[in-house]
């Protein structure tokens, strides 16, 4: 009973859906006109993709340099590289004894520096003509630089080869106690590198007191009466070559004179001065002062003072 109940009831449901169907299609109803404005929206923007082209290139930002960086950029430039060279080339010239091919490669080594000086920009916040002033000043500087260096490398000029004439050998032929004259003997060699000509040597000898002595070696010259070099010389001195004089033997002390003579009261003071010259006729002395080293030896010693050579 239920069951039938419920299917009436949807029946009716179904029928009553179907004629309010067709009141709608037989009745239609006019549609509204409605007037409409403009809605604006606001569409956010979606970003786009930033195309470049090919060749295109992304803006950099130039930084400053500091004066260390450019000093290093300056440094690696080719033609500091090239002027250092120039220099080092400059300083094997010297070696090999070429001077003005010397003075020629520093010159070009001192080009190519200007020439770098001015080709990097060392002063851009300056004006133009502070940059060729600034420039110029560093140019001149380095020239100075380099030539104080071309003088200094410069080898001394070779000494020209000279006789040198010195006392090669001197002794006593007797010691002072024997109480005879004494009489001194010496050899002059020539130690230079080229031969001595024209050689004449004179000198005085004379026995001192212990007084006298002492005014000697305070550089007081005694009175000296005698000149006592035997007569000698040569020719021609080669080198490494030496020659024989002595003194002019005198008469032997009497009396008081021998005795101080032997018991050591007096010194045998012998002076020798020589010139010689060259082989082109240049004029050299030389000059040298002996004594004797004790009262029985025949040596000599040589005094402090009274020798020199030019």
């Amino acid at each position: 009973m239920a069951r039938q109940n419920k299917r009436q009831r949807a029946e009716q449901q179904r029928r009553e859906a179907e004629n309010r169907k067709r009141e709608r299609l037989a009745n239609p109803q006019p549609i509204p006109k409605h007037t409409t404005k403009p809605v604006s929206v606001s569409v956010p923007e979606t970003p786009q993709p930033v195309l470049h082209q090919e060749n295109s290139k992304p803006e950099v930002l130039a930084q400053k340099e500091t004066s260390w960086e450019k000093f290093v950029r300056w440094l690696e430039s080719p033609l500091v590289v090239s002027g250092g060279l120039a220099v080092i080339l400059s300083a094997f010239a010297f070696i090999y004894n070429a001077p003005k091919a010397s003075l020629i490669v520093l010159l070009i080594g001192w080009g190519l520096f200007v020439l770098s000086v001015f080709r990097h920009n060392f002063f851009q916040d300056k004006t133009h003509k502070e940059q060729k002033i600034r420039k110029l000043i560093i140019s001149v500087l380095m020239g100075m630089v380099l030539f104080v260096f071309w003088i200094v490398l410069q080898p001394e000029p070779p000494q020209k080869e000279r006789p040198f004439l010195v006392i090669g050998d001197a002794f006593l032929i007797s010691p002072l106690n024997s109480g005879k004259f004494p009489v001194g003997k010496f050899k002059l060699k020539n130690t230079g590198k080229a031969p001595a000509t024209n050689i004449s040597s004179i000198g005085k000898t004379k026995l001192l007191t212990k007084e006298e002595v002492k005014l000697v070696q305070q550089g007081i010259m005694p009175q000296l009466e005698d000149r006592r070099f035997e007569p000698g010389g040569v020719g021609i001195l080669g080198v490494g070559e030496s020659f024989a004089n002595s003194t002019i033997p005198g008469k032997d002390p009497e009396g008081e004179d021998k005795k101080a003579l032997i018991n050591g009261d007096y010194v045998f003071y012998m002076w020798i001065e020589t010139i010689y010259t060259d082989l082109e006729g240049k004029k050299y002395f030389y000059k040298s002062c002996l004594y004797s080293e004790s009262v029985d030896s025949t040596s000599f010693r040589i005094c402090n003072k009274w020798n020199d050579s030019s």
